[in-house]
This record gives C-alpha cells, structure tokens and sequence, in this order.
C-alpha cells in the first residue's frame, strides 16, 4: 500500500502564461515505513533550522526559496539552494531506506500547439491515476490520496470515474483502448493545507525540481531533480523513456 501525496506546478492558463508547464508531482509512502519516514522529515526540519535558522512552522515552497520570496528574503542564494539540495538528497534517501517513491507528470505547453482546448489540470491528474492504477495491478498496492487543498471536487470527480470507467490507450496496438479501472486507488482523496503537511510541501519541491528540469534556471536546473536519485520512480516512464521517474505530455518526438 502506497499514501500517496501530491501537488502541482506552474498553471493551466496559455495566453499571458507566467509558466510554460502545468505538472503534478507525487510521494509514494509506504503505511508500514510512513511514521519514520515523517520522523525523519521532522528532524530534518530541525536541521534546517539549526544550519539556515528556518522554523519548522514556515513552508517550504520551491519558487520561493530559488527566487528568495517571503520568509527566505534575507537568505543568501547559495543558503537557500543548499537547502532545497538538502531537502531533495533527504528524501533520496528514503528510497533505499523505506522504499519511498517519487514520480512526475509535467505537460509542456509550448509543444501542445493545436491542442489548446485541453484541460491541461484535467490531463495530468488522469496521467498521474494511471500511473497509480498501473502500480496497484502490477504490484499489487493499494492507494490512499493525499493532494493539497484547492480542487477537492475536481479531483474526487476524477478519482471517482477512473475507478469505474478508465480507458487507456494500447503502447503497442494504436487506436486500441484497453480497460484500466483504477480499482486499487481506495476511498476518496483526502485534502491537506500544505502549511500543515510535510509531505505536501515535500511534493512543492520534488515539483518545482521537475520544471527546472526541462526550463532550467541560472541557477538551478536538472540536477535538482537528479537528487532525488534513488527515490526515483523507475517504472512510470518505461515504454515512452526520458528522464527517470518523469512523464511528459505530448511525448517528446
């Protein structure tokens, strides 16, 4: 079984856009490991308080510690990198150590062209189930939902069709639809405030990485998401290839 914790990137808008992307990324926590895995990422968050002098009551938020926003505008640059560094080499860690998962689904925009009408919010929580559902038939893990707060309904709406009426195109037989219910993702999703919720504001950054990933910054760019080696999902990206761990839509050509 998998808690299965999730938040988002850049926005949905095309014209006047300030982000080329909209991209969910997920924690995979295994039940069994998830009390250590939290007792971990609390006294890291000691740490970060003793080396950057950052309390565990602020949020940690990606763009904002790069850009130096809010409570990190008085940082130094390379303090506030050495921290989101120290934040994605921790969660690296849980991979081999408690079996921690992370994946992400990114859409490029800029590469959509004729497909504007796409409800790109819409299209990545469905790439993200999928890749849930996937796991549960092959592995046989079942699911509980965890986003941050802000589309309860949408996405209980989504979660709700998949696990009755899923169809997913064939990676081998084009034009095929194959039955893909989403069977093993149980109950409703269950909304966290991300100033609450570790593992929420954990996702923030796994998704920040993902977009510098393929729109680097000066200063941060694909080794950000490379540190999170380990935890790395392997699987969810292995017929259409590309950076380990990561789904982009529409594919790469």
């Amino acid at each position: 079984m998998y808690f299965a914790y999730v938040d988002e990137t850049g926005d949905v808008g095309f014209d006047n856009s300030p982000s080329p992307i909209f991209g969910l990324a997920t924690i995979l926590v295994p039940p069994e490991h998830w009390l250590s895995v939290l007792d971990d990422a609390v006294n890291l968050r000691r740490l970060i308080r003793q080396q950057f002098g950052i309390g565990p009551r602020i949020e940690l938020k990606g763009s904002s510690l790069l850009h130096g926003r809010g409570p990190f505008s008085g940082m130094p640059i390379k303090s506030r990198l050495n921290l989101y560094r120290m934040v994605l080499r921790r969660q690296a860690s849980w991979g081999d150590r408690f079996g921690v998962r992370v994946f992400g689904v990114v859409i490029d925009k800029p590469s959509l062209r004729h497909a504007r009408e796409e409800d790109l919010r819409e299209k990545a929580w469905v790439f993200t189930l999928q890749r849930l559902a996937t796991e549960g038939r092959k592995n046989g893990h079942l699911t509980l939902l965890f986003p941050d707060e802000g589309y309860g309904d949408f996405i209980r709406r989504l979660v709700r069709r998949a696990r009755r009426h899923e169809r997913v195109p064939s990676a081998f037989n084009p034009g095929e639809r194959l039955v893909r219910d989403a069977t093993t993702i149980l109950e409703d999703p269950n909304a966290r405030q991300s100033q609450d919720s570790l593992f929420i504001q954990l996702a923030d950054l796994d998704a920040y990485a993902m977009f510098r990933l393929g729109y680097p910054h000066p200063r941060m760019g694909p080794e950000m998401w490379a540190l999170l080696g380990p935890a790395l999902h392997p699987d969810v990206n292995k017929i259409n290839r590309g950076p380990t761990g990561l789904v982009v839509w529409p594919r790469p050509a």
